[in-house]
């Protein structure tokens, strides 16, 4: 297990920012060092922003609650390592006043002592301490230049319930701890002991060498904050009363550390699942991702869920459950006399995905299915029961609905600018653009890349920390609805493969190899135990529309290559395919989903993608030449992409048209370039925008295809919303337009 960074908003220069997180008034505000409220509950990373944010290590702690309202749980071997800022925020000087306050949680008193927070402790050098000792009584210590002041406290907290605690120093009067909202006790002042030293900050162990010397902390800990001030009596008694904001925890079972300090064992931490009894076992097992199901065709579908253990992340990630499950399927909204799937095995070799292709259905029909699941074949559970729709095929004359989006950047949602993060509801529930989708009713969500970061928050370079960004997403409850619902294609682009602007070549981790893979094990793309997939491929929905999904990874050539008719980002294979199934086609519309632009406009200092004159724009313009060349103007062809953090609407002089359906997230969204901007590929600004607007905002398009009526021809309705459901602008196409 590798160690997890987490970002801290510490820059006290900007402490206004801190605003977000204070609910106990502008006081808390003043003189704040940082704040560290650990309220992720599962999040790869915490609280993080500002200019000069601090990164500490989580070494072995375990996430406890929920978002909004979590903990950090210790174990007896864990601990955070905040590290020590070049500009001296944590060394206090010689005179600088300063407070801590934390909430902290313990079931039972220490054999020898709990260390709550620690700088310096090494020998004679100069040394923070707030610890536990065996009776459970608090003792603040500062120690340097042979001088220490000790406060000692007076009541046991070591009674399994939350307390808050301050710990302060009044340089010139006194040194004071504060045990929820009261004063526990006092000693002399620490005027004159200079406290600055290079080692850590740090929270559940001591820096001292030796045996048994670390007193690592077994129990939890929330809400720190530090203080460039003292803080006032009643100041700590508005701190004291946010115990009702406490998740709910229990205990924790330490574990003995090595008498080295070093870990003896890369698991750091107990795993309630890897010590429970049988019974036990079989009630934390369960599919805490939800199910989907992808690729749907007149009359097939891939049908997924994936084992777990519950539904609480623990270091990071939600962990699989090695076990068994199977699918059942029926046109009946009960699932009367379902078609069942085989028993699948969930294994960690397959990140416990399960999944099944259904064959023989019916087309434009609505199914219904269900896992059930279990570490063994009995006994078993059930999951929610979900639903999708089969496509109604060349000869369906039926309405569609298609949502498409990109830039689900779980990071800049949960821990971006303050001003752009989650708050509320939407921490636990995750985007609200998902909702904001279900309820418009698609029939089939297209993801066309960038549905998530690898290298963005914490960076994912190996195929666990990948593994972990796809679930950290898809356990989102608002997530678990709309994929319960709505049938998914997918499209892999840079982050959701490599890193920003990746190709296939380099050493830099992840592998072209490993890109490849993790998507089509954590996607419904391509069935259970194919190895090696072509991943463009076409769907006729309707008889009025006909999609395109291409590759925009796997085939192209080094983004550096020269500019030429060589250099290809689909391929020639791609390419030939999409050319020959664009002629075949007697659609009345037909959509292009792309990764990536082809019009836009876009920067001209980028290289990856059609609409970039140093990076595939020959590839790009020669296509739409083609097009033109084939009338394909007066058969309904449009483009619609990813990739761009801006939706817009724009009409390539050629007539060519081009949706991008913008950021999926505010947090993730920007203005964009626009046409005539001098550093665009289009610095003549021969681009037409009927559409692009001028604040950044989140959201997706929605395509409705319908068919022919007595008194209308087929239409094509491509609407754009913000993340909230607003209809933002739409355009109508008629089939009568292309004759």
């Amino acid at each position: 297990m590798g160690t997890h960074k987490l970002r801290i908003l510490s820059d006290f220069r900007a402490v206004s920012a801190l605003a977000v997180f204070v609910a106990v008034g502008a006081f808390a505000q003043d003189g704040l060092l940082g704040h560290w409220p650990l309220d992720e509950a599962g999040g790869r990373v915490a609280s993080g922003g500002g200019p000069s944010a601090v990164e500490a290590s989580l070494h072995g702690t375990s996430w406890h609650g929920r978002k909004g309202k979590g903990a950090l749980g210790f174990d007896g071997r864990a601990f955070v390592e905040f590290g020590d800022p070049d500009d001296g925020r944590f060394d206090l000087g010689a005179r600088g006043d300063f407070a801590v306050s934390l909430w902290v949680c313990i079931a039972n008193a220490p054999p020898d002592q709990f260390t709550l927070l620690g700088k310096g402790d090494r020998g004679a050098n100069p040394k923070l301490l707030l610890k536990v000792l065996k009776d459970g009584r608090l003792l603040f210590r500062i120690s340097a230049e042979g001088k220490t002041v000790d406060v000692n406290g007076r009541t046991s907290i070591a009674d399994g319930k939350w307390h808050h605690v301050v710990a302060q120093a009044d340089r010139d009067k006194e040194t004071i701890l504060f045990l929820d909202g009261r004063r526990e006790g006092i000693a002399a002042s620490t005027a004159g002991i200079a406290f600055a030293n290079a080692s850590s900050l740090v929270l559940g162990k001591s820096h001292q060498d030796g045996a048994g010397a670390r007193r690592f902390l077994v129990g939890f800990l929330d809400d720190l904050r530090l203080y460039a001030r003292c803080l006032r009596p009643p100041e700590v008694v508005v701190l004291a009363s946010g115990v009702v904001d406490r998740p709910a925890v229990k205990p924790i079972e330490g574990r003995a550390a090595p008498s080295s300090g070093v870990r003896s064992s890369p698991r750091v931490f107990a795993r309630p699942y890897e010590t429970a009894p049988v019974a036990a076992r079989w009630e934390m097992v369960t599919n805490g991702q939800g199910e989907m199901c992808g690729e749907v065709t007149p009359t097939s579908a891939i049908v997924q869920s994936r084992l777990t253990w519950g539904k609480a992340f623990i270091d990071g990630d939600l962990p699989g459950c090695p076990g068994t499950a199977r699918f059942e399927l029926s046109r009946d909204v009960v699932l009367a006399a379902p078609r069942l799937s085989p028993w699948l095995p969930a294994r960690a070799e397959g990140d416990f995905i399960v999944k099944h292709r259904f064959t023989g259905l019916e087309p434009g029909t609505r199914y219904y299915y269900r896992v059930r699941f279990g570490l063994a074949q009995t006994p078993t559970k059930v999951g929610q029961r979900c639903t999708f729709r089969t496509l109604p095929g060349g000869k369906g004359k039926e309405r569609v609905r298609i949502a498409v989006v990109t830039g689900m950047n779980y990071h800049r949602f949960y821990n971006g600018k303050v001003s752009m993060r989650a708050q509320g509801e939407d921490r636990e529930l995750g985007y609200p653009a998902l909702a904001s989708m279900l309820a418009l009713g698609p029939d089939y969500m297209v993801g066309t890349g960038d549905n998530v970061y690898y290298d963005t928050g914490f960076p994912a370079r190996t195929q666990a920390g990948m593994r972990a960004k796809w679930h950290e997403q898809f356990c989102q409850p608002r997530f678990i609805d709309l994929l319960a619902n709505v049938a998914t294609y997918w499209e892999k682009d840079d982050h959701d493969y490599r890193y920003n602007d990746a190709d296939t070549t380099g050493s830099r981790p992840p592998s072209h190899e490993l890109g490849i893979a993790t998507f089509l094990e954590q996607v419904p793309v391509v069935g259970p135990g194919t190895k090696a997939a072509l991943t463009y491929r076409t769907y006729r929905m309707t008889r009025d529309l006909q999609v395109w999904f291409v590759e925009g990874r796997d085939f192209r050539s080094p983004n550096r290559a020269p500019v030429g008719a060589e250099k290809t980002l689909w391929g020639s294979a791609q390419m030939a395919w999409l050319k020959r199934t664009l002629l075949a086609s007697d659609a009345t519309f037909k959509l292009l989903v792309n990764p990536t632009p082809i019009v836009g406009p876009d920067r001209s200092s980028k290289i990856d993608n059609h609409a970039n004159p140093r990076g595939f724009m020959h590839e790009g313009r020669a296509f739409i030449e083609w097009l033109v060349d084939h009338d394909f103007l007066k058969r309904g062809f449009y483009l619609v992409c990813g990739d761009r953090h801006w939706q817009y609407q724009s009409i390539d002089p050629s007539g060519v048209e081009e949706f991008s359906c913008g950021a999926f997230v505010d947090a993730n969204a920007i203005v964009g370039t626009f046409p005539g901007h001098p550093k665009s590929n289009d610095p003549d600004g021969r681009i037409t925008q009927p559409y692009h607007p001028r604040t950044a905002s989140g959201g997706f398009l929605m395509v409705t295809s319908d068919p022919e009526t007595e008194a209308a021809p087929p239409t094509l309705n491509i609407s754009f919303y913000d993340e909230k459901g607003v209809l933002l602008h739409q355009v109508l196409k008629t089939g009568d337009q292309l004759k």
